[in-house]
């Protein structure tokens, strides 16, 4: 979220604005990839002084497309790192900022191979931390949502490739 934050700030435009449109434009076909460090880049790589870029050149929408798919990205490795360590995931479920995003909850169902439960609760912190600690965490998610089913999407699943590898170069 930071990171889709930081594009709307050197634009100086407001995020959900620019959310909004690219949520009801025809999504641009090949947008750059984005190696996304805001903040220091996490799980599972750990690295504090990672530096943030785009590998291509974009208008406003691939450069926020790039960013979406950089989140995905992120998230799909930490499934793979995960997966060996549980039982196999049935769900992914998605709430927060980014879950009002049917783009992002479609990319990331279609990357990670697994449907997404989308809350229509955007700001679920709280109620998850309560659940949580009342021990009813089985019984997440709560209230009205949307399933979104993966779909093959080629030209995704090899920039997401293609970001794995540029993830692995030294900067």
């Amino acid at each position: 979220g930071s990171a889709l934050e930081a594009v709307a700030a050197v634009e100086g435009r407001a995020l959900p604005e620019l959310l909004d449109n690219l949520e009801r434009r025809t999504v641009p076909p090949d947008p750059p990839l984005y190696l996304n460090g805001i903040g220091g880049l996490g799980s599972p790589w750990w690295q504090g002084d990672f530096r943030s870029r785009f590998i291509g050149d974009g208008n406003l929408e691939s450069r926020l497309l790039a960013v979406i798919e950089s989140i995905v990205f992120l998230v799909c490795v930490n499934l793979e790192e995960l997966g060996p360590l549980g039982p196999p995931l049935e769900r992914i479920v998605l709430s927060g900022g980014l879950s009002s995003s049917r783009l992002f909850a479609g990319r990331l169902a279609n990357v990670a191979g697994l449907p997404v439960w989308r809350s229509a609760e955007t700001e679920a912190t709280a109620r998850g931390l309560a659940r949580l600690v009342a021990g009813s965490a089985a019984n997440w998610p709560p209230g009205p949502g949307e399933v979104i089913h993966p779909h093959e999407d080629r030209a995704l699943c090899a920039r997401f490739r293609r970001w794995r590898a540029a993830m692995a170069q030294p900067d």
